[in-house]
């Protein structure tokens, strides 16, 4: 049966790893001890430091060259540095032929063997290894050149090599990592700024007006997110009006817009609009402008006049004349005729309210225009005479519908000027379409009218087409001249319109209101069931029958009294002269 216990052999096993393992200790900490890098310093080109944000922690500015100085010291038995790696982490560029040392006892300069992002040293022999220099202190200087294009945290990390026996047979290292955080420090470039009107099209004059669109595009060599373009609007004085933010419309392609409303901008000019391109480290660029604008929302102004405006006839001539001014961008004289678009010479092929109208527009694209209406009438004369009453000459004024429905009485309107009528508003009993009403005015009563109206002011014929027997009443509005009423010596309210009836040849007198007034014309409605020939005239006014003129009865003369009556009338009276004779004699005698 075996002892349970510790041999002597396992004891001295256990002693010797133990041994082994603190010596690997020992060797470790005397590694880590016996070379130390020491303080390191960076400096821009002129040899400023620059500072530390936090240990380790440099800050540098984008695209800019900076010498890193790094020390190390060397500790007795340790001297020779026989190799340097560098390893650069990100986007650093290395100056070839920057690095150097300082305070080492060769002569001979180092230069590095660089690749992208690795930067070597080799020493080939003992001679050729960094060691200080006699009575310095125990440090050994290095330094290079290294550039950063894009902002972002980079590491860089140095190793020292070096060989305690100085045969090339001991290498150790030590090595330290700094941390660089490079700053976007430069503005967007590249900066595009156009703008376009409302309908896509480059503006390449300085007055505008309604909306712009504003565009830019930019780039950045630096930090691309969170970039932002605002635009400043000031004045002529170089006061600022306004900013706008633009929207980013595409992140891959840089690209900012904003329409601007220039109706809410004072009309002025000598404005100026500044693109303020912000990237995200903070850097702007504004040196992009476009200046000397004129902001002119505001339409020219015209008139138009046609002559003669009344007493025109189909066939007849009318003159028209434009005139029209701008008071800031100016009148665009590129348009027809020196700025104005019209018809000089109108045709009179139709009758009715004609209107002209006149065109102009100014250099910042508003449009303004003038009108001109007058009456083209229309001639029909009434056939022959009746009874002695003439025909008169008739001017024809024709509106027309597209369609009246029983739910919805139509308002037909825009009758010639002078006609009498001024609307005619139409019920119907079933849908009616394409209705067509002719007002006829006379001078005089009609051929067809037998009877006239005393003091008639005026006749009227209404017609109609495709309305027949689907109209269930109409309401006529008429109107008179006030001077009229005034030469017949009556109130405004004692004018009637009557209807002429065919049948009973005589004029009936309607329910005429008075309705309102303008400046020169009194109006009345009056409601009718059918159209025919109408007249205005005083209220309860006197007709005057038509056709020719009675033959008067004559007086009858006396009839001649008989001769023989006158006779026996004689006898008679002398029979009484006798009778009467004769008894006056008897009283006598008594």
């Amino acid at each position: 049966m075996n002892k349970k216990g510790v041999s002597r052999k396992n004891l001295i096993d256990f002693v010797l790893i133990c041994g082994l393992a603190l010596s690997i200790i020992f060797i470790s900490q005397f590694v880590i001890a016996g070379t130390v890098i020491g303080t390191i310093n960076v400096t821009n080109r002129s040899g400023s430091q620059f500072n530390f944000t936090d240990e380790n922690i440099i800050s540098a500015n984008q695209n800019v060259t900076y010498i890193y100085n790094f020390s190390i010291s060397h500790i007795s038995g340790m001297k020779n540095i026989t190799r340097i790696n560098i390893t650069l982490w990100g986007f650093f560029n290395f100056t070839a032929g920057s690095n150097g040392t300082g305070n080492i006892s060769t002569t001979t300069p180092i230069y590095f063997s660089n690749t992208a992002d690795q930067l070597s040293w080799n020493a080939t022999t003992a001679d050729t290894s960094l060691i200080n220099s006699t009575g310095h202190s125990n440090y050994t200087f290095l330094w290079f050149n290294l550039t950063a294009g894009t902002p972002g945290k980079y590491n860089i990390t140095v190793r020292f090599i070096y060989d305690r026996s100085e045969a090339f047979t001991n290498l150790l290292y030590n090595e330290t990592n700094v941390t660089v955080v490079v700053n976007d420090s430069i503005a967007p470039y590249m900066v595009n700024f156009s703008i376009y009107d409302s309908d896509g099209y480059f503006i390449s004059h300085s007055n505008w007006s309604g909306n712009l669109l504003l565009n830019v595009t930019a780039k950045d060599m630096g930090i691309t997110t969170n970039m932002s373009v605002i635009f400043n609007l000031t004045n002529m004085s170089g006061s600022q009006v306004a900013t706008y933010a633009a929207t980013n419309l595409s992140t891959s392609n840089n690209y900012w817009s904003y329409s601007l409303d220039t109706s809410g901008i004072a009309d002025g000019v000598n404005y100026n609009i500044t693109a303020w391109v912000r990237d995200g480290g903070g850097n702007i660029n504004n040196s992009i402008s476009v200046g000397n604008l004129t902001f002119d929302n505001t339409a020219p102004s015209g008139t138009l006049t046609c002559t003669p405006t009344d007493d025109i006839y189909i066939g007849g001539t009318v003159t028209c004349a434009c005139t029209a001014t701008d008071g800031l961008s100016g009148l665009n004289l590129s348009r027809g005729t020196s700025g104005k678009v019209y018809n000089a010479t109108p045709t009179t092929t139709d009758s009715g309210e004609i209107t002209q109208t006149c065109y102009f527009s100014d250099y910042a694209g508003n449009t303004g225009t003038a009108t001109a209406t007058y009456t083209v009438w229309g001639t029909t004369t009434s056939g022959g005479s009746s009874g002695g009453t003439s025909g008169g000459t008739s001017t024809t004024s024709v509106s027309t519908v597209s369609q009246i429905t029983a739910a919805s009485p139509a308002t037909v309107s825009n009758f010639a000027s002078g006609s009498g009528v001024s609307e005619i508003q139409v019920q119907v009993t079933s849908t009616a379409s394409n209705v067509k009403i002719t007002v006829n005015k006379y001078e005089s009563a009609p051929a067809a009218v037998t009877v006239t109206l005393d003091n008639a002011y005026k006749y009227l014929q209404i017609n109609t087409q495709n309305l027949a027997d689907k109209l269930s009443k109409a309401t006529v509005k008429t109107y008179v001249e006030k001077s009229w009423v005034d030469s017949q010596g009556i109130a405004k309210e004692d004018v009637s319109l009557y209807k002429y009836d065919e049948v009973a040849d005589q004029w009936n007198e309607l329910t005429t209101t008075y309705a309102s007034e303008d400046a020169t014309y009194y109006y009345y409605t009056s409601e009718v069931t059918s159209f025919s020939y109408f007249g205005i005239a005083p209220a309860s006014t006197a007709v005057v029958s038509g056709g020719e003129t009675p033959t008067p009865t004559p007086t009858p003369e006396p009839t001649a009294i008989p001769l023989w009556v006158w006779i026996v009338i004689g006898a008679v009276i002398l029979a009484a002269i006798i009778g009467g004779g004769v008894v006056l004699g008897k009283k006598k005698r008594k």
